[in-house]
């Protein structure tokens, strides 16, 4: 069992080095200079994302276009920066920090005790949650209401014809 847990953290740390190592070239830009190597390669790809979504609002913006508004749910929920972050640092002539990230995508995390890091608040839509559960429920009593209907006072599940 040892052998094949070693076995397991060896691939792992293998292919946590080739990720570090190399890097994709799309996000070869100035802009992402200051996390390539300190922020995982999945959240560099998607932050890539956000820079095309960028982009692409940028080209509708010169035909005139309305900008959509940023409400902040795709860096609460996610914690990678949002198309408007990028647009707000370029507009500073800044560059993306590897804080602008959640600490879960950071390669190297700061160890218990180090400073305090304020983590994004999670997005948690309750009305939404509470109509899941209510419509469960209600999923569940129909359910049980239905398979009652079906079976005699024997145990026996009616036909359709005794059903009526």
């Amino acid at each position: 069992m040892k052998l094949a847990l070693d076995h397991q953290l060896d691939e792992i740390k293998v292919y946590r080095s080739q990720q570090k190592s190399g890097n994709s070239v799309r996000i070869q830009n100035e802009f992402f200079a200051s996390v390539i190597g300190k922020i995982t390669p999945h959240a560099l790809s998607k932050l890539n994302e956000q820079w095309i979504l960028y982009k692409d609002e940028e080209r509708r913006l010169t035909n005139g276009d309305i900008t959509s508004i940023c409400s902040g749910t795709y860096y609460r929920s996610i914690g990678i920066p949002c198309w408007h972050m990028v647009k707000e640092r370029l507009s500073q002539r800044a560059r993306i920090q590897p804080n602008d990230f959640h600490p879960h995508w950071h390669w190297y995390r700061p160890p218990p005790g180090a400073e305090r890091v304020e983590y994004p608040l999670p997005i948690l839509d309750p009305k939404t949650r509470q109509q899941r559960r209510t419509i469960e429920t209600e999923r569940r009593a129909h359910a049980r209401a239905h398979a009652a209907v079906r079976r005699a006072t024997t145990g026996r599940i009616l036909s359709q014809h005794e059903q009526l």
